[in-house]
């Protein structure tokens, strides 16, 4: 089969209303670093180049990473962006727009 016949089959399969999801857990299974990895890397990476307000926002929330972990850190504000450009994604994906 030519590449041609491959990449047509491919679109009329995908074009049925599939959706495919690819989260963390993909980017984990690949060895990319977790939230773990991630906490630590930023506990040691951000804090001394910062000054003024993002000082003290780090200086806040720096704690919270070290006793809660990243996630518990960060959730709530990467929950709430992310699921309003989600609800755009998914409303133009069933709209047929994506």
């Amino acid at each position: 089969m030519d590449l041609h016949t491959v990449k047509v089959r491919l679109q009329e399969h995908l074009s049925d209303g599939l959706v495919t999801i690819v989260g963390s857990g993909l980017s984990c299974a690949e060895g990319l670093p977790g939230m773990g990895e991630l906490a630590n890397y930023l506990l040691a990476e951000i804090g001394g180049g910062l000054t003024g307000p993002d000082a003290a926002a780090w200086t806040a929330v720096s704690p919270l990473v070290k006793t809660k972990g990243l996630e518990a850190a960060i959730s709530a504000a990467t929950g709430k962006l992310i699921s309003e450009r989600e609800r755009t994604v998914i409303s133009e994906v069933f709209a047929g727009k994506r």
